[in-house]
């Protein structure tokens, strides 16, 4: 059982998982590798999973016996999206890598990684979307002023209209929001709802009144999943009855969630919501 990883979104279909861009030359050339997820130019990208990819770059070596050249320089750029001028919306990027080398020589050439989750300029514009665990940096090309309501780690971008720097509490390994996430519900709050935009999962977008941030929509069903499995059962029954009145819940989990009206302990409202989603399933549940 578990949950897709990787999904196309709408205007783009070639989202890719554990992708692997790579330049590898020889004579001291320049090996310039850009976008080991997508190599996306101009478009929309919209409720896309782009997730372990990696932008790989070597420059040529350019030594023979005792006599050298200058190394050839090794460019890795975006190691999940490579994006100078699209539109990137409401996606996940999460656990991509770049990483280039400079070839042997004299001098060698020079190393340059850089935008390991996105690599951007200016003119890209990056709304709803999470940016999280790249290596080893976040976000690359982009000074913040077309980034917003997104969540992006080492508090890149942070404090800019509407931008956090806050885990987003994923149900690894599926980068499924847990109940207790800070994207949910922290989305743009001037995002137009349409019934036929869908997350990863084949959920509607918007749900709750306010669209979250990442690629996936958090519906109220998932308010009782626990332990993310995909579906409410008796798992998830055993952390309710794990808190049940012993514990003073308090924010920001309250008891795991199972504190729904955040009352400060789990008693019979929250053991009636709880019945409500009994055996509620996701849309990517499988037996």
């Amino acid at each position: 059982m578990q949950r897709p990883t990787c999904k196309g979104g709408e205007e783009v279909p070639d989202v890719r998982e554990d992708g692997v861009g790579s330049g590898n030359t020889g004579g001291g050339s320049v090996a310039t590798t850009m976008g080991g997820g997508i190599y996306a130019p101009s478009g929309t990208l919209r409720s896309n999973l782009v997730v372990g990819n990696q932008a790989l770059a070597e420059g040529g070596n350019a030594c023979w016996m005792f006599d050298c050249a200058p190394g050839g320089d090794g460019i890795a750029q975006g190691g999940g999206i490579y994006a100078p001028e699209a539109m990137l919306v409401s996606n996940t990027v999460g656990h991509n890598m770049v990483q280039g080398h400079g070839g042997y020589g004299e001098p060698v050439g020079v190393s340059i990684s850089e935008g390991a989750g996105i690599y951007a300029d200016g003119d890209t514009m990056i709304n709803n979307t999470i940016v999280w665990d790249n290596s080893p940096d976040q976000l690359a090309g982009q000074n913040c002023n077309n980034v917003t309501y997104c969540d992006i780690g080492d508090s890149v971008c942070s404090g800019q209209i509407g931008n956090i720097s806050a885990a987003p509490c994923f149900a690894d390994p599926n980068y499924h929001l847990q109940c207790s996430s800070p994207c949910i519900d922290t989305g743009d709050p001037n995002y137009p709802e349409d019934s036929n935009e869908y997350d990863i999962d084949g959920d509607t977008r918007i749900i709750g009144g306010r669209i979250d941030i990442g690629a996936d929509e958090y519906t109220f069903g998932e308010l009782s999943d626990f332990s993310g499995n995909g579906i409410v059962n008796f798992e998830d029954f055993a952390v309710l009855a794990y808190y049940w009145q012993d514990y003073v819940c308090e924010e920001p989990d309250w008891c795991e969630g199972c504190d729904y009206d955040e009352s400060g302990i789990v008693d019979h409202d929250d053991l009636r919501r709880f019945a409500e989603n009994w055996l509620w399933k996701a849309s990517w549940y499988e037996y």
